[in-house]
């Protein structure tokens, strides 16, 4: 599938792209007078025990709708897009940075996949309408 309802002649725009390390491996536990108290697993790091595992990246990109109240797809499994996705892990939000009136996305709007973002904004989204997408992913 390919993203669906974007304005032709518009790229989605990479505003964020970065793993999220932090806690992955679990952290090393030192006490004040800095004796290693238990050591975290850096197993998930290539300097760790040399096997990167997948960790979670966190991804915002932005899209300009053509038709603003008709639905829209983000297809991240294409690769025309900035990031390629092979497992969507949670959507943290999708926001329309042009007309607050169109982010009244019902539950029933947003139909989520493995690699897809859909959703269905009210009749207030317009033509136009730039819209932020926010998620996790492996």
């Amino acid at each position: 599938m390919a993203n669906g309802n974007f304005k032709a002649g518009t790229e989605v725009k990479l505003i964020l792209d970065t793993p999220l390390w932090a806690g992955q491996g679990g952290l090393t536990k030192v006490n004040p007078d800095g004796v290693i108290l238990s050591s975290g697993d850096t197993s998930w790091h290539p300097t760790g025990s040399g096997t990167a595992k997948p960790t979670l990246s966190l991804g915002i990109l932005e899209a300009t709708i053509d038709d603003g109240d008709a639905a829209y797809v983000l297809d991240l499994a294409d690769t025309s897009n900035p990031i390629v996705v092979t497992e969507l892990v949670a959507v943290l939000g999708i926001l329309n940075i042009t007309t607050p009136g169109g982010n009244a996305l019902t539950a029933a709007g947003r139909i989520h996949k493995p690699t897809q973002i859909k959703a269905t904004p009210p009749a207030a989204g317009q033509d136009n309408d730039v819209v932020r997408f926010t998620f996790l992913y492996r």
